[in-house]
């Protein structure tokens, strides 16, 4: 598929989903990623480094990740134009290419405009999300899809982290 604004790798494959819902990932995928505003500028190019140096070192460089930017919050104002918070296309390519992560993402000021990651949350047909504080806490899966639950991963620091209440979690996640 072409796209407009996003420049998809030369090298790489997509993954995919198999019928029992399990992923099919080739040893060269192609991941999407949005880096997000505010911080994400300086986290996102961090966490491929990092990501990047830890596939190298299990894989010995047998599998790399082929990174593909796409657009959300900020960023894609710029590229896409003014009211363009969310385009199409990013939604399209997340669909498309199956696994993608996002930074921070800013909540745009003004009428008509939901937090951008609701109306994300809100495209994807599943999503959970698993939160662990820089602190000793257990992590904790949310499950919002009875059928086939994906594992998010959100690190931020004790100075940062807002307290998720429990209560909330044991109405969404079996019990033992």
């Amino acid at each position: 598929m072409s796209y407009q604004h996003i420049k998809v790798p030369s090298s790489g494959e997509k993954i995919t989903v198999n019928a029992d819902f399990s992923l099919n990932v080739p040893d060269q995928p192609i991941i999407p990623f949005i880096e997000g505003d505010g911080t994400g500028a300086d986290i996102t190019p961090v966490m491929l480094k990092v990501v990047d140096a830890a596939v190298e070192k299990a894989y010995s460089g047998k599998r790399k990740i082929h990174w593909m930017e796409i657009y959300a919050g900020e960023k894609s104002t710029k590229v896409y134009g003014s009211d363009v918070w969310l385009p199409e296309e990013t939604l399209e390519a997340v669909k498309d290419y199956v696994v993608s992560i996002k930074g921070p993402l800013t909540t745009p000021v003004g009428g008509g405009i939901r937090s951008l990651n609701v109306a994300l949350r809100s495209n994807w047909t599943c999503m959970s999300a698993c939160v662990r504080y820089a602190t000793s806490r257990v992590c904790l899966h949310l499950y919002v899809s009875r059928k086939k639950p994906i594992w998010l991963f959100s690190v931020r620091t004790p100075k940062t982290s807002m307290p998720v209440s429990n209560s909330k979690l044991n109405r969404t996640r079996p019990r033992n």
